[in-house]
């Protein structure tokens, strides 16, 4: 510790708040002055030294004399004299005070905590504001080297004191909870429990089965609200009946007696005072399957009396069926606990007697005060194996002074298994321990309660990372922070090349606009999921196709957490049915439309026309003399010079249009739009024009002349592609019998 005989003579010492009496007069009404170590308030010192990249990180509270270090990191001292503090300044302001050199400075270029240890050149710190706009102390950062925070690090300390100020809250919040009525803790525990689960299906019912509880997530998972189904008997609502049946004969061999089908099925082992998990199939209001896994646990009041069962369910269905995500670990029970009491006590060591036991201690020892058990009675509620691992830890801390923070079971009085949370530490005096002070729990709740989250939690991991598709959480932004082996193997990268990139560096650019406009109408709330084909590019470089599935995880409030996406290989696939449909559509010689596509694209031209008052025209070709050529060179030459024709055919009409081969040496021309038949009349003359050029084909070159019919379709003359196809062919005939190399019309 700093000596508090430092000389301040020459200082240039803070001035005091404004409000300097009753501010200390509420700091010291929190009993949070000396008070031991907490880990919340640890972890919170340790990111800022972290995300400040500082040496030390402290937590102070100003008294009338000194700052007290609440939490510190990266220093020895627990407190120095107030006339020196960096902080006895920054309390005075309201946003970070800043000190980049402090040998700069004239306000502490000769201080002792600048000139000596711990050697300070940069200070910032800001001030810890209570909830009634007392500044109490601050968080601060502390470097032996001149610098300057960023902007992101000025913000993230704001933030970490916000918790900090949140935690002090908290305690604020717990000192009024000590003043509850005992008789409300398994009420409110078992609430609190109940309302901060969300996302899993709680339900709890009387001894008979009657609902009497059902949460916000029982009602997402099943369809119904909570007033349609409290006070109703639960597993005909719920259950697939062939399980419950299923489970009664299992029943019935086991136990050698028969066993009803009724809700006895389920509470088989809570009535032996066992939590049982198994899985089960919910049907929901609209009538559809969920699986589930439900762990049924018996529910006793504080005498220890059964007065019901609580039901705890999570869906299994993405584990069953591979299909879906569930969301990303969510918070389901993770505050439970958090309005339980706290009790205290005190252990004098020279007599190794107790001192002090609160109300709520006897009341989890389940004893009757105002009798204090010995030091003996008290460690005899712990096993066996749990009293060694105490009694040592007591032992070093009157030895050492290290406080300790420990969860283990014990036995109450009237034999009730619970787990407690005992914390404790010396009080020390002359660097001797005189006295063990300390802090009682019952977690039992709680310790339930994070068992199941991390059964939970490592059902959603091997969820993930055993799916047989690509699975990924990914951020708003769209950057990859969980991915399993699936999509890694889809994709080429591994899990930490892939988690460096987002979803937009790997997709192929002509797909993405679509990709993010969907993500935005997610995250929007416009759509709850979506799905689409897509390409990747892979590592390699190669396209990848895949199905997309995209769902998204929101708090209570709405607000969007994280993107979960499924991602399902269909290279193989897509390209099978790409080859499929050209073979169905296409003809394989000049990879034109066949008849199938020619008729499908007539007869939507043909609707066209109708609707919106306008004019098609159907051109229908013969290759002038094609069998001479063919059957004189050959078939090969003949392949050529039908490629050739296609070619130059493409050529003479738009791309909306259509040239399609019929088969041997026919070709038809759809021109899906013209203002006048002489449109028309110009493609023909284009088209004849077109051949006038020789063709090579095989080293032959050879003139070629074609024959064309032309009808036209017309807006209030309805005619069937059948017959619009007849009059084509007719003038094209016309045509060869007028001497062939021309057009003709059907008129």
């Amino acid at each position: 510790m700093y000596s508090t005989t430092l000389e301040a003579n020459d200082l240039k010492t803070p001035s005091l708040p404004h409000n300097e009496v009753n501010r200390l007069e509420f700091l010291k009404s929190l009993n949070i002055l000396d008070s031991l170590p907490e880990q919340g308030f640890d972890d919170l010192t340790s990111l800022a030294s972290d995300i400040c990249k500082t040496p030390i990180a402290i937590i102070t509270l100003v008294d009338e004399t000194r700052q007290w270090f609440k939490s510190k990191i990266g220093l020895a001292a627990t407190e120095t004299p107030r006339d020196i503090s960096f902080c006895g300044h920054a309390i005075l302001g309201d946003d970070i005070f800043e000190i980049p050199n402090a040998l700069d400075d004239d306000r502490f270029n000769d201080n002792p905590l600048v000139t000596g240890d711990p050697n300070i050149r940069f200070y910032a710190g800001i001030p810890l504001i209570s909830s009634n706009k007392y500044a109490l102390g601050t968080l601060c950062v502390i470097d032996r080297q001149a610098r300057e925070l960023s902007a992101e690090q000025r913000t993230a300390l704001k933030k970490l004191a916000n918790l900090v100020e949140t935690l002090i809250d908290t305690r604020i919040q717990s000192m009024k909870l000590e003043e509850m009525s005992v008789a409300l803790f398994d009420k409110t525990a078992f609430l609190n429990t109940l309302l901060s689960s969300a996302d899993a299906s709680i339900i709890s019912t009387d001894l008979n089965g009657l609902i009497t509880s059902f949460n916000r997530g029982a009602e997402n998972m099943l369809g119904y609200k909570a007033e349609e189904l409290v006070g109703l008997t639960t597993p005909a609502l719920l259950h697939d009946a062939h399980e419950m049946h299923q489970r009664a004969d299992e029943l019935s061999q086991a136990l050698n007696k028969p066993i009803a089908t009724s809700f006895y099925v389920f509470i088989s082992q809570a009535l032996q005072r066992k939590s049982e998990t198994r899985e089960w199939t919910y049907i929901r209001k609209d009538g559809t399957s969920l699986p589930v896994s439900l762990t049924v646990t018996p529910m006793y009041d504080n005498m220890g009396a059964l007065f019901g069962y609580l039901g705890i369910a999570h869906d299994i269905s993405l584990r069953k069926q591979a299909e879906q995500a569930t969301n990303y670990m969510a918070d389901v029970l993770e505050r439970t606990g958090e309005l339980a009491k706290v009790g205290g006590w005190e252990l004098d060591i020279a007599s190794m007697q107790i001192k002090h036991w609160s109300t709520e201690v006897f009341r989890i020892h389940e004893l009757d005060p105002p009798t204090l058990p010995s030091v003996e009675q008290a460690v005899s509620f712990y096993p066996p194996e749990s009293r060694r691992v105490l009694e040592a830890t007591i032992n070093n801390a009157i030895q050492t002074g290290k406080p300790w923070d420990m969860e283990l079971p014990l036995t109450t009085a009237k034999g009730n298994h619970i787990w407690v949370r005992t914390q404790g530490s010396a009080v020390m005096h002359d660097g001797k321990a005189v006295s063990l002070i300390g802090a009682f729990q019952d977690i039992t709740a709680q310790k339930t309660v994070a068992n199941a989250l991390k059964a939970r939690e490592k059902s959603f991991d091997d969820i993930i990372e055993y799916a047989p598709i690509g699975m990924a959480i990914v951020s708003l932004e769209g950057r990859f922070t969980r991915v399993n082996q699936a999509l890694c193997n889809i994709v080429g990268y591994n899990s930490k090349e892939l988690m460096q990139r987002t979803f937009q560096e790997i997709t192929f650019p002509d797909d993405l606009e679509a990709d993010l406009e969907r993500v935005s109408q997610i995250v929007e709330d416009k759509i709850n999921t979506y799905q689409i084909e897509k390409r990747y590019i892979h590592k390699d470089k190669r396209i990848v196709w895949v199905q997309l599935s995209v769902s998204i995880s929101r708090d209570e409030d709405r607000t969007p957490k994280y993107l979960i996406a499924q991602i399902e290989d269909i290279t193989e696939r897509k390209y099978q049915h790409e080859e499929t449909e050209q073979f169905a559509y296409h003809d394989p010689l000049t990879n034109l439309p066949n008849r199938r596509m020619l008729l499908s694209r007539l007869h939507q031209s043909l609707i066209q026309t109708e609707r919106f008052d306008r004019s098609m025209a159907l051109l229908f070709l013969d290759l002038d003399h094609f069998k001479n050529i063919n059957d004189s060179l050959g078939h090969d030459v003949g392949d050529l010079l039908l490629k050739e024709v296609a070619n130059r055919l493409l050529k003479c009409v738009r791309s909306a249009d259509t040239v399609s081969r019929q088969g041997g040496d026919e070709f038809v021309i759809i021109l899906s739009e013209i203002a006048h038949t002489q449109d028309a009349e110009l493609v023909a003359q284009k088209i004849i024009e077109s051949f006038k050029q020789p063709i090579l084909a095989n080293e032959h070159e050879i003139m070629m002349s074609t024959s064309i019919g032309i009808a036209v379709g017309a807006h209030g003359k309805l005619i069937k592609a059948d017959e619009l196809m007849k009059h084509a062919d007719k003038a094209m005939y016309e045509a060869k019998g007028a001497g062939r190399n021309r057009y003709c019309f059907h008129y």
